[in-house]
């Protein structure tokens, strides 16, 4: 009788940690919706851009995020492939930092063929206004997370 009240009681916890779980899940994804909503209206306003301007800079980045994911996925997936790097002869680790070096390449040609076709479209001052509010927006979020963690921090020292 124990043993089956042990086992209910287990599958009763970890169907309950799954809900848990997965409400989280589904809480960070709103989160980070939030936060990219913000991110645009944020970068829209300091950049002062036009709809059209608009439209076209965050289409050119979504499509821009999604090969640089698209790249940094197969590069994890190769690194979890490979070998230890303490384990390797001279002639596989060149092998390994010369791949690293082409994935560092393929990256770069990524950013640079993405701000050519941007500044195309949208010309190169549109542009760099929104680097730089992109810049300014990671640095307004840097500054948020900063002042909630001495928020934290002061309620802890108030706490007994």
């Amino acid at each position: 009788m124990k043993a089956m009240t042990y086992v209910l009681g287990c599958l009763i916890f970890f169907g309950f940690s799954q809900h848990i779980f997965a409400q989280r899940g589904e809480f960070l994804k709103e989160r980070r919706a939030e936060l990219e909503a913000e991110k645009q209206e944020f970068v829209n306003q300091r950049a002062n851009f036009s709809a059209t301007e608009a439209s076209s800079y965050w289409q050119l980045k979504g499509e821009y995020e999604k090969q640089r994911q698209d790249l940094l996925q197969a590069d994890r997936k190769q690194r979890k492939t490979g070998v230890k790097s303490e384990n390797l002869s001279n002639a596989e680790a060149r092998t390994l930092i010369l791949a690293k070096m082409a994935h560092q390449r393929s990256l770069l040609d990524l950013q640079e063929a993405h701000l050519m076709l941007a500044m195309d479209q949208m010309g190169a001052a549109a542009v760099l206004r929104g680097l730089a509010a992109e810049k300014a927006w990671k640095r307004e979020l840097l500054r948020r997370l900063r002042d909630k963690r001495s928020l934290e921090g002061e309620e802890q020292e108030l706490d007994f």
